[in-house]
């Protein structure tokens, strides 16, 4: 299993409506980390969120908030190109962003 965990800032918030019945939700992640050379590195990871986890998102999520991703890697094509992703299982967030501005996403 090619399970993940991560952490990080949301950059970016998008609502994907794929059906009546199904709903997505993608945030871009952005995870900083120092390399061992002391450098700092910027990440940025896209996340889906599906269903009930994707209703839940749209309603919770700010931009600016940090949290953690539990999920897996997968592959997905869009206009002929691969990417990885990760498929959130859970988000949990663990800091709502205070300057938050309602509609401003």
């Amino acid at each position: 299993m090619n399970e993940v965990y991560v952490s990080g800032k949301i950059v970016k918030l998008q609502r994907c409506p794929v059906s009546i019945e199904t709903d997505r939700f993608k945030f871009i992640l952005q995870v900083t980390h120092r390399l061992p050379a002391n450098q700092i590195t910027i990440d940025n990871f896209v996340v889906y969120t599906w269903n009930n986890a994707a209703r839940w998102a749209a309603q919770s999520l700010h931009l600016g908030d940090v949290v953690l991703v539990k999920g897996s890697l997968t592959h997905m094509q869009s206009n002929d190109a691969r990417s990885t992703v990760i498929s959130a299982v859970r988000v949990i967030i663990t800091q709502h962003n205070t300057q938050h501005v309602p509609g401003n996403e």
